[in-house]
């Protein structure tokens, strides 16, 4: 109960931050949402323009992932007729992590990562 407590207050931050109390029908915000929608629209066809290129992401992900201490990482794929599933032994996520997919431009990752 404490962790779906936790997750939801930290929705409720996120939709904060982003004015989701605020008027969907106004203007402004309506403009926003369509630049914002058409920006990650265009930057997912430049950079996933390769077939495969999604499976090298998720290579990437795992890499950068922060693991317990002690631990060594690994990274296992299973590919089967109807899936491929992609299972590594990361800490998980934190609530910058969260916070940080709901933002384009403000990773969690450190600049002088690869």
């Amino acid at each position: 109960a404490d962790e779906a407590d936790a997750t939801s207050r930290l929705c409720d931050r996120v939709g904060a931050m982003y004015g989701a109390s605020e008027s969907e029908a106004s203007g402004p915000m309506r403009e926003l949402r369509g630049i914002t929608t058409f920006a990650i629209h265009r930057l997912a066809e430049e950079l996933y323009a390769g077939s495969a290129h999604f499976v090298l992401e998720l290579v990437q992900n795992a890499d950068d992932n922060d693991y317990p201490a002690g631990v060594v990482p690994e990274l296992r794929v299973e590919v089967t007729p109807a899936a491929i599933r992609f299972f590594n032994n990361e800490a998980g996520f934190s609530e910058a992590n969260a916070l940080a997919l709901c933002s384009i431009g403000r990773s969690t990752k450190r600049a002088d990562d690869p």
